[in-house]
């Protein structure tokens, strides 16, 4: 039980937190308060000699807004890492497992957000965790705003913590834009959006995004179904247009090899393959085609195939256009 803003004594519920053995960081003092239908949570974690600090945010029901006080923290996802400075704020997703490290002893917040509060005001809330930097705009004042919260804020309020709670709300809303507003995803879409989001990992398996969607591989189907695929039909297209999409950028230098791995395939000859029955050319003449309408485009007043492939040349070389 804990004291709430109103002075009244509340069940409040907090994301389950844990000192990181990876870092062998400590929590030091953990407090909660209540902040309308949101718990906030005030943590604090005491660096070991290496001069790191961080938790481990096990599965949870509800959303988490985190702000690390001081100093860089870096959140590991089972997919990806998202680096963050201070007082900058990330969105947690239910049931997503977080690691996060920081570079110094340092103290956070974490205000546990219910899905049905958040949803009044992020119907469309994204596939995956999303980062909000404390620089300038909706994000700085989202970041200000809890950064001032503390166990005495929160105490001294002259209005009910609901209010507050619903400002940072608005400021969510405000911060994600307007692709957070509208009518929620359909599944097929919410799926489609995480399968994209996760394409790179070449262990995705249907059960995989079934239970990040707290669903069942039946349902999953189903909604695949709905959209006229399947789940292995859209993985194999999002990995083939995230591929052409790295195959066509001008100043990235990945081999076919590692354009391969950074979309999920463990077999080059097999991305190759599905490549050319996708698209009609091997990705190597793909990129080569790209980089010549690249040419074209930026100096079609180059005469000849060959003055243009000296060109494409030259851009591979990283030579800067005049």
């Amino acid at each position: 039980m804990d004291l709430g803003a109103d002075g009244r004594m509340c069940q409040c519920t907090l994301p389950s937190f844990k000192a990181t053995g990876a870092v062998t960081a400590s929590l030091g003092k953990v407090e909660r308060q209540a902040l309308g239908e949101l718990t906030v949570g005030f943590l604090e974690a005491q660096s070991d000699g290496l001069q790191r600090a961080g938790w481990l945010l096990a599965q949870q029901r509800d959303f988490v807004l985190f702000q690390a006080r001081r100093g860089e923290s870096r959140f590991r996802f089972s997919h990806r890492e998202i680096t963050a400075g201070p007082r900058d704020c990330i969105l947690i997703h239910p049931g997503d497992r977080c690691e996060i490290v920081c570079s110094q002893q340092t103290s956070a917040v974490a205000l546990s957000l219910p899905e049905q509060w958040l949803r009044r005001w992020l119907p469309r809330p994204g596939p995956s965790a999303a980062l909000f930097r404390a620089v300038e705009g909706w994000n700085a004042a989202l970041c200000t705003v809890v950064g001032t919260l503390t166990p005495g804020t929160i105490r001294e309020l002259t209005l009910p913590g609901s209010a507050l709670a619903d400002n940072i709300g608005t400021l969510l809303a405000l911060s994600a834009g307007p692709h957070s507003q509208g009518p929620p995803l359909s599944l097929f879409d919410s799926l489609s959006q995480e399968l994209r989001a996760s394409l790179h990992r070449p262990e995705l398996s249907p059960a995989q995004l079934a239970a990040g969607h707290q669903i069942s591989l039946r349902a999953l189907h189903y909604a695949f179904a709905t959209g006229q695929t399947t789940f292995m039909k859209e993985l194999i297209r999002a990995r083939l247009e995230r591929s052409a999409e790295l195959l066509s950028e001008g100043r990235v230098k990945l081999t076919v090899d590692e354009v391969a791995k950074r979309c999920g395939f463990t077999d080059t000859s097999h991305f190759t393959r599905r490549f050319r029955e996708r698209f009609g050319q091997t990705p190597a003449k793909f990129r080569s085609h790209a980089r010549l309408e690249r040419a074209d485009s930026l100096h079609p007043a180059i005469p000849g195939r060959l003055a243009r492939e000296r060109f494409v040349h030259k851009l591979d070389e990283g030579s800067h256009l005049g």
